[in-house]
Formats: structure tokens, C-alpha cells, sequence
């Protein structure tokens, strides 16, 4: 992952799962947000999508959205 980057995981009927960071040197911050679904014993999925700087910068930006709204 890089600065910017957003991932989507669905456990759905179970996944195994961890993290860790590739760096010795270099420090790691970031954001996990659990999001409880509509639907349970959904099938496991998992999506990346990257918000360039020029997007991310001095606002807000929708990464969730029921509809799907705004990518």
C-alpha cells in the first residue's frame, strides 16, 4: 500500500488475515474502520483503490457508500 490507498475486505464466511509492515527502518500509520454489512455470510472479496494527492487534499472524501456513489 502507499499513502493514499484505500483497501475493501469483506470477511464474508471467514478469511484469514493479517498485517504487518515490510519496513525496519520506516514508521507505519494508517486507519482500520469496520463496517458492519447489511447482509451476513456474504462470500469473501477484497479491493484496492488508490485516491491520487490532488483528490485527498484540504476535504473530505467519500470511501463508502452503500450505492457505491462516487466510485
Amino acid at each position: 500500500m502507499q499513502p493514499g490507498d484505500v483497501q475493501r475486505m469483506s470477511a464474508g464466511t471467514g478469511v484469514v488475515h493479517s498485517e504487518f509492515n515490510n519496513s525496519s527502518s520506516e514508521g507505519l500509520h494508517f486507519l482500520q474502520i469496520w463496517i458492519e454489512p447489511k447482509q451476513q455470510g456474504i462470500a469473501p472479496s477484497y479491493e484496492q483503490k488508490r485516491f491520487p494527492e490532488e483528490q485527498r487534499q484540504g476535504e473530505w472524501r467519500l470511501v463508502v457508500s452503500e450505492a457505491g456513489r462516487d466510485g
